[in-house]
C-alpha cells in the first residue's frame, strides 16, 4: 500500500461521478438560491448630484468643525451628512407629495438608497421599483425635495443669522450715550467712533450672509436627471450559478479524490504491479458489454494468447505442479481462468487436471458440464470416496480434452468442516504424481478456510485480479496466502481496459516470471 500511486482526479471524479455530480448541483441550487434572495429585484434608476461647499459654515447652518471655513475633510463628512439626509423620513415624505401615486413610506425606505462618494464631491442616488418609469419618477421627486428642503433649511438659517445680527444692532443703539450737545461738542468722540465701528461689521456680516445665501442656493451644483439601468437580476443569477458550478466542481474533485486515496484501486496493470512483488503474468482484455459482462468461455478466442501468455509465465515460475487459482475480490473471473489456462495447457501436449474446490457455487461443474451427482471434492474431502472414482475426462472443444474433479454430491449433514486436511494432501500428493499440471479452481480464500490445506500444499496460487478491486481485498488475500503458508505464482489482471492492452507496441514476454 506505501508504495501505490496516489489517485488520479479524474479517475475518481468518474469513480464517484453520481455523487460528485448531486453536491455540484446542490451548491449551484445554493448559490442561484442566495442570489435570488440577496440581487435587486425590478428596474433601478439612479441620479448624481454635485455638491457645492459653503463658504462660511455658519452661514448656512452647516457647521460641524466649529471653524468658520470648511477643510476638504470636514467637507467630506459634510456630504456624508448630506447622503443621510437625502434618504431621511423628511425628504422621502416630501417626495411622496409629488408623486402621483406615491408607495408608502416604508417600502420608500428600502427602495431608495443614497451614497457618498470617497472624494467628497457627489451624492449617487438610487431607486429600485418594479418599473422604469416608476424607478425614475420617484428619483426625480426625492433629488426635487432634497433641493426644496436643502434651499428652505439655508435661507431659514440665514434668516436666523440676520436675525440675530439685527438684534445685535438694535441692542448696540439703545445702549449708545446720546450725542453731545451744546458749543464746543463734537461728533468724533471715541465711543462714537467705536458704536460706528461695531455697527459697521454687523452690516459687513448680514451682507456677507446674505451674498453667501444667494450663492449657496439649495446647495447643489448640478443634478443629473434619473436614468433607469436594465435589470440585472437574471445576470446575477448567471453569475453566481457559474461561481456556484466551478466551487461545486472544486469541492467535488476534492472529496472523490479523498475517497479514492482513502479507496484505493487496482486501476491497471502500473498500480498492480507498483503493490506486487510477485511477476504479474497476463492482463485479460475486457471484451465488452455486447458479449455479457464476464469474460469468455473456454470456447472462445478473444481472450486466450493472453491466456498463452499467461500459461508460460506460470510455468517460468512453477514449472509442473499445484496451482491453486483464487480471486481477490468478487467475479474476478477465477474460474473462467481455470478454464483457459487448463486449455491452453492442454493444446501444449501437458496432462492437465482440473479441480472444482467451490463447493457453494459449483461454477466450474457446471461450465464443464458435469452432473452434479457425480462425486469429487467434498468426497475427497471427507473420505467418501477414493481419487479413481472422482476423475472424469471431459473435453473442452473438438480437439482439446483435461481431466476434471467435480465439486461433489451435497449429501445432508455434510459440511466443509468435515473437510479432513490429511485426505486433501493425500489428495494433492497422488494428483502431482499423475498430472503435469493440476489447476484447482477455489474461492476467495479469506471466505473459505476449508481449503487452507489445499493452500498450503500446493505449488502456487495464481491470484486473479480485476481491474477496480480495491486495495483492501487484494492486501487481505495477500495476507491470508501468507498465513497459510502459500507461495503466490503470479497475478492475473482481468477485465483490463481494452485501449490500453490494444495500444501495446509489442506483446509483453516473460522475464524471469514477469511481463516486461
Amino acid at each position: 500500500m506505501d508504495n501505490q500511486p496516489a489517485p488520479r482526479l479524474f479517475e475518481a471524479l468518474i469513480r464517484y461521478k453520481w455523487s460528485s455530480l448531486c453536491l455540484t448541483l446542490v451548491i449551484v441550487a445554493i448559490s442561484v438560491a442566495v442570489a435570488a434572495i440577496t440581487a435587486p429585484r425590478g428596474v433601478v434608476a439612479t441620479s448624481t448630484l454635485a455638491l457645492k461647499a459653503p463658504l462660511h459654515s455658519t452661514e448656512v447652518g452647516t457647521d460641524i468643525t466649529g471653524s468658520d471655513q470648511l477643510s476638504e475633510a470636514s467637507f467630506v463628512r459634510y456630504v456624508q451628512q448630506r447622503a443621510l439626509f437625502l434618504t431621511s423620513d423628511r425628504v422621502l415624505d416630501q417626495a411622496r407629495t409629488i408623486l402621483s401615486n406615491p408607495p408608502d413610506l416604508d417600502s420608500l425606505r428600502t427602495e431608495v438608497t443614497a451614497t457618498a462618494a470617497t472624494s467628497g464631491q457627489s451624492i449617487t442616488l438610487s431607486v429600485s421599483a418594479a418599473n422604469a418609469s416608476q424607478a425614475e419618477g420617484v428619483a426625480n421627486a426625492v433629488v426635487e425635495s432634497y433641493r426644496d428642503l436643502s434651499r428652505s433649511d439655508a435661507t431659514a438659517s440665514a434668516n436666523q443669522a440676520l436675525a440675530q445680527l439685527a438684534t445685535q444692532r438694535s441692542q448696540l443703539l439703545a445702549a449708545a450715550p446720546p450725542p453731545p450737545t451744546g458749543k464746543g461738542a463734537t461728533t468724533t468722540s471715541p465711543a462714537t467712533a467705536a458704536l460706528t465701528q461695531e455697527l459697521a461689521n454687523l452690516d459687513e456680516q448680514s451682507a456677507a450672509i446674505g451674498v453667501a445665501v444667494s450663492q449657496f442656493g439649495d446647495g447643489v451644483t448640478f443634478a443629473d436627471s434619473a436614468a433607469a439601468q436594465p435589470s440585472v437580476f437574471g445576470k446575477d443569477l448567471l453569475r453566481d450559478g457559474a461561481i456556484g458550478l466551478a466551487l461545486g466542481l472544486v469541492v467535488a474533485a476534492a472529496i472523490a479524490w479523498a475517497r479514492a486515496d482513502r479507496d484505493r484501486r487496482v486501476r491497471d496493470a502500473d498500480d498492480l504491479h507498483a503493490t506486487a512483488s510477485e511477476p504479474i503474468l497476463a492482463e485479460i482484455a475486457e471484451i465488452g458489454w455486447q458479449q455479457g459482462a464476464a469474460l469468455p468461455g473456454p470456447n472462445g478466442s478473444l481472450a486466450m494468447p493472453s491466456y498463452q501468455v499467461a500459461l508460460t509465465g506460470l510455468r517460468s515460475a512453477v514449472r509442473d505442479g499445484v496451482v491453486v487459482v483464487t480471486a481477490a475480490g468478487p467475479q474476478a473471473g477465477a474460474t473462467t481462468s481455470t478454464l483457459h489456462l487448463a486449455t491452453v495447457a492442454a493444446r501444449d501436449g501437458l496432462r492437465v487436471c482440473v479441480v472444482d474446490a467451490d463447493t457453494d457455487t459449483r461454477k466450474l461443474s457446471e461450465l464443464l458440464g458435469l452432473n452434479p451427482q457425480l462425486a469429487g471434492f467434498t468426497q475427497l474431502a471427507t473420505g467418501a470416496a477414493p481419487l479413481a472414482g472422482c476423475i472424469h475426462n471431459v473435453r473442452v472443444d473438438h480437439e482439446t480434452a483435461v481431466w476434471a474433479v467435480a465439486a461433489g454430491v451435497q449429501t445432508p449433514g455434510t459440511t466443509t468442516a468435515m473437510f479432513q486436511s490429511s485426505l486433501l494432501e493425500k489428495m494433492l500428493a497422488e494428483l502431482r504424481a499423475n498430472y503435469d499440471l493440476v489447476l484447482i479452481d477455489t474461492p476467495p480464500i479469506v471466505d473459505a478456510p476449508e481449503v487452507a490445506a489445499v493452500v498450503r500444499e500446493s505449488d502456487a496460487v495464481l491470484v486473479v485480479t480485476r481491474r477496480g478491486v480495491s486495495m483492501d481485498a487484494l492486501d487481505r488475500t495477500r495476507d491470508r496466502i501468507k498465513l497459510l503458508d502459500g507461495k503466490i505464482g503470479g497475478y492475473l489482471l482481468t477485465f483490463a481496459a481494452t485501449t490500453a492492452v490494444s495500444n501495446r507496441r509489442k506483446p509483453p514476454t516473460v522475464v524471469r516470471g514477469a511481463l516486461r
